[in-house]
C-alpha cells in the first residue's frame, strides 16, 4: 500500500503530468481574463467622468464645456423668468455638479426664458392679506408697500392696484415683475364721523360720497320693476341713517329703487 502511494505521488508530480496541469490552469485564467475584458468593453465598467459646473453659463457655453468632458446636453425647461439674468442662461442642471456619469450622458439644462412672460392675477378682493401676498409672490410680481385703510374687516384686501393707483381688473394679464399695491383693511378708526344723506343718489354717487369720509358701501338691495334698468335706480333708504356718528371704516347698507314723485310723496 505504501509503495503504491509513493508510485502515485511520483507519477503525479512527474514533469509531463505537471505540465498538463499548468497548461489547464493557464487556459482557465486566460479565459477568465478575456471574459472580464469583453464585459468591461461592452459595459464601459469603471469608465466615468465628473459633471462640470455649468450654472450661469449661456446655452452655447454649456454645450462646449460639456463636450470637453465627453458629455451631451438637452434643454428640459426654458420658461424660468429671472429679471437679473440674460435670456438663455443656465440656472439649474441634472445630474448635479460632481456627479459621476458615463461618457455621452445627456445633462438636462434649465434655462431662463427668452422673453418676459405674462401671468393672470386673480381677483384678490375679499381675500386675507396673507393669502393675497403669497399669490402675488408666487406669480413673480413685485409687491409695493401696502396701503392700510380704515375698514371694518381687518386684514381683508379691498383692492389691488398698479403703482399709478389704477385698479387691476380680476384675471388681468400682467407682465412678470409688474409692481402691485395691495389696499388692505386696518380695522375701524377711533375717530367718528357723520354719515351723509345718500337718498336720491345713484350707487356710484353714494359710493363716492362715502369714500370721501372713509365709509364704504355695504349690502345693496334693489327693488325695481322688471321694465326698469338698474342704472336708473336711486338710493331710497340707507342704514345707518344720515346724521349718525360712526367710526371711519364703517359700512352703509343701501336700498335701491325708483324714488316716488314729490306729488305722490305729499299725498
Amino acid at each position: 500500500m505504501i509503495n503504491f502511494l509513493k508510485k502515485f505521488i511520483k507519477a503525479f508530480f512527474s514533469l509531463k503530468v505537471f505540465a498538463h496541469i499548468v497548461t489547464i490552469l493557464a487556459m482557465f485564467i486566460f479565459m477568465v481574463v478575456m471574459v472580464r475584458l469583453v464585459l468591461n468593453v461592452q459595459t464601459r465598467k469603471g469608465d466615468y467622468v465628473e459633471v462640470p459646473d455649468v450654472e450661469f453659463c449661456t446655452l452655447e457655453e454649456a454645450r462646449d464645456y460639456l463636450a470637453e468632458f465627453g458629455l451631451d446636453m438637452e434643454v428640459v425647461d426654458s420658461n424660468i423668468h429671472n429679471k437679473f439674468l440674460e435670456a438663455g442662461t443656465v440656472v439649474d442642471f441634472f445630474p448635479s455638479k460632481g456627479s459621476k456619469v458615463k461618457p455621452k450622458r445627456k445633462i438636462g439644462l434649465t434655462l431662463t426664458a427668452n422673453s418676459v412672460g405674462e401671468v393672470r392675477l386673480p381677483n384678490l378682493e375679499g381675500r386675507t392679506y396673507k393669502d393675497a401676498k403669497q399669490i402675488v409672490k408666487n406669480l413673480d410680481l413685485k409687491l409695493n408697500p401696502t396701503v392700510w385703510l380704515y375698514y371694518i374687516a381687518k386684514n381683508e384686501v379691498l383692492s389691488a392696484r398698479f403703482s399709478n393707483k389704477k385698479k387691476i381688473k380680476p384675471n388681468q394679464k400682467l407682465k412678470v415683475g409688474t409692481a402691485v399695491t395691495l389696499y388692505v383693511g386696518a380695522g375701524l378708526s377711533k375717530t367718528k364721523r357723520t354719515i351723509p344723506n345718500l337718498v336720491g343718489m345713484t350707487v356710484n354717487e353714494a359710493r363716492s360720497a362715502l369714500l370721501r369720509l372713509a365709509f364704504y358701501t355695504g349690502q345693496k338691495t334693489y327693488r325695481l320693476p322688471k321694465s326698469v334698468d338698474s342704472s336708473q335706480a336711486r338710493v331710497v333708504r340707507q342704514y345707518p341713517t344720515s346724521g349718525s356718528q360712526y367710526p371711519m371704516g364703517s359700512i352703509v347698507d343701501l336700498w335701491m329703487g325708483i324714488p316716488k314723485p314729490e306729488s305722490e310723496t305729499e299725498l
